[in-house]
């Protein structure tokens, strides 16, 4: 499962007149960004109370996630694979390697969705938008 992120065409004709340091400074700022929402998506699947229904897998009591809550951690893969991209100054993406991902993200016919990538990139817009500000400051000073 992948997401990618870029910025709007407004936002690039104006960014269009950005060189070098500032260039540099907003890649620099999308792969913090890109690090802070991936500890995110980690930190949302591995931490939390799950509703769901109790299971025993591999002899070990499990409680599974219900519907609109972030998947329940049971083996630790779908937390591992997370992963960011930049791409260029302007364009980068978050996913995850496990290829389930998409299916717990976004549901399927016969099951509800489980968000949590896209929840973690809506708690970390703000801070997004701080650390761009910070690191085009940082590079004009």
């Amino acid at each position: 499962m992948t997401i990618r992120i870029t910025f709007n065409a407004k936002a690039m004709d104006n960014l269009d007149q950005l060189k070098g340091k500032n260039r540099l400074a907003l890649k620099r700022a999308l792969h913090n960004i890109g690090r802070d929402v991936k500890r995110e998506v980690k930190r949302i699947i591995k931490t939390g109370t799950r509703t769901g229904k109790w299971y025993t897998y591999q002899g070990i009591p499990y409680q599974a996630s219900k519907a609109g809550e972030p998947p329940a951690n049971r083996s630790g893969k779908l937390a591992s694979s997370a992963y960011f991209r930049v791409h260029n100054w302007h364009t980068m993406e978050f996913g995850e390697h496990e290829l389930y991902a998409k299916y717990l993200e976004y549901g399927t016919g016969k099951m509800k969705a489980r968000p949590h990538m896209s929840v973690a990139i809506q708690n970390k817009r703000q801070s997004a938008v701080n650390e761009i500000y910070r690191e085009l400051t940082k590079a004009n000073n």
